[in-house]
C-alpha cells in the first residue's frame, strides 16, 4: 500500500484530541460498551463486519487492561457486573459459567477475514472389532436366560461349556489374542496361516468442537488507526492469557482466561444469514510484523521516543468453540 510518509509523520507529531480510536457501541449501549475498531471507518464503508465480545472470568477481577493513546492517557477496561453470566459449555454436562464470566466494557470490531469464513462440522466415528465380543456373548448367553436360579445354574453352565467345546479352536484363538494382544494375534496367524475377520462395526463417538481462523493484514492510515491496531492486539493478547491464582499453593494454579463471543453484523444488525458461534477460547494468536520484498518496512521520521512503527502487521487468530453442538443448536443457526 502506498502512503504519503510526510502526511503520516505530520499526523503522528501533531497533538490532536485523544481516544479517537475508541467509540461507543451502538447496539447494547445500556452496558456502556466501547469499541476498538479497525479500520476506523469500517461501519461507514462496510456492510458486513464482525464483533468480538470479551467475557472475563470474574476470578480475574483484579486484573484490568490499560489502553494507551499518543498523549499518554489510559482507558481501563472494566467488567460489566450487570451483564448476564455466560455459559459456554452447554450440552457437555458441565456449566463453565458456574465459575462466573461477565462481559467487559470493550468490544473489538474487525472486517470479515480476507480469506473468507468457514465453519467445519466434524463428528467422530471409529471402526471397532466385535468378533471377540460376539464369541463371549455366546458363552454367557445361557446364563442370561430368563428364570436363572440355583436349580438350573448347573444346566446353564453345561450349556455354556458345550458352546466352548464346539468352538474350542475359536476359544483358544480368543484367549491368545485377548491376553497377549498383538503378539498373540501374530502367533495365531503364524500357526494357522489365517487372519481373523474382525467383524468391524462403525460406532459413533462424539461431535467435535469447531474452530475458526481469522486472518488480517493491518496497515494503519493514520495515527489513531495505528493506536487502534496496537490496542486491539494488546486486548486480545491480554484476555487470552490466564492470571496466577493468589493464595492457593504458592502460585500453583492459573485462573481461566477470558472467553470470546464472535458475532457478524450488517449495518448494525446481526446477520441472520451467517452461522452463529458459541463462546470460544482464543487458542492461537500469531502476530507477524510484515516485510516488503524480504525487508521490514517502517514508518520513518516519527518524532517521539517510542521509535518507528511497522507499516503492516499480519494478525492470525484461531478460536476454538467451547460448546459441543447438538441438533437444537443447529436449529438455532449454529
Amino acid at each position: 500500500m502506498s502512503l504519503d510518509l510526510a502526511s503520516i509523520a505530520s499526523k503522528f507529531t501533531t497533538k490532536t484530541s485523544t481516544r479517537k480510536f475508541l467509540s461507543k457501541l451502538a447496539d447494547g449501549g445500556k452496558y456502556n460498551v466501547n469499541k476498538l475498531t479497525y479500520p476506523l471507518d469500517i461501519e461507514k464503508n462496510s456492510n458486513v463486519y464482525m464483533m468480538i465480545y470479551i467475557n472475563e472470568n470474574v476470578q480475574n477481577k483484579s486484573s484490568t487492561l490499560k489502553l494507551t493513546d499518543m498523549e499518554g492517557s489510559t482507558i481501563t477496561s472494566k467488567i460489566l457486573t450487570d451483564e448476564k453470566t455466560t455459559k459456554s459449555t452447554a450440552n457437555s454436562g458441565f456449566w463453565r459459567g458456574a465459575t462466573g464470566n461477565n462481559r467487559i466494557n470493550t468490544a473489538i470490531v474487525l472486517p470479515l477475514p480476507e480469506t473468507g469464513l468457514s465453519a467445519e462440522y466434524k463428528n467422530e466415528w471409529s471402526a471397532e472389532s466385535t468378533r471377540s465380543a460376539q464369541f463371549v456373548d455366546q458363552i454367557i448367553e445361557p446364563f442370561m436366560k430368563e428364570g436363572l436360579n440355583m436349580g438350573n445354574i448347573y444346566s446353564r453352565a453345561v450349556e455354556s461349556a458345550s458352546i466352548v467345546g464346539k468352538n474350542i479352536q475359536e476359544a483358544k484363538r480368543a484367549l491368545y489374542e485377548e491376553v497377549l494382544g498383538s503378539a498373540g494375534q501374530a502367533y495365531v496367524g503364524a500357526q494357522t496361516r489365517q487372519v481373523r475377520n474382525p467383524a468391524k462395526e462403525f460406532l459413533y463417538k462424539t461431535p467435535e468442537n469447531r474452530s475458526f481462523t481469522f486472518g488480517y493484514t493491518l496497515s494503519p492510515k493514520s495515527k489513531d488507526e495505528l493506536y487502534a491496531i496496537y490496542n486491539i492486539i494488546k486486548t486480545l493478547k491480554f484476555y487470552s492469557h490466564p492470571t496466577l491464582a493468589t493464595g492457593v499453593g504458592n502460585q500453583s494454579f492459573y485462573n481461566y482466561p477470558a472467553e470470546f463471543d464472535v458475532k457478524f453484523y450488517t449495518n448494525g444488525n446481526e446477520n441472520k444469514w451467517m452461522f452463529k458461534t458459541s463462546s470460544m477460547g482464543l487458542s492461537n494468536l500469531k502476530e507477524t510484523l510484515s516485510s516488503d520484498e524480504g525487508n521490514m518496512s517502517f514508518f520513518e521520521n516519527f518524532d517521539y521516543s517510542s521509535g518507528c512503527a511497522p507499516k503492516s502487521i499480519q494478525l492470525d487468530l484461531t478460536f476454538t468453540e467451547l460448546e459441543i453442538l447438538t441438533r437444537d443448536r443447529i436449529e438455532q443457526g449454529f
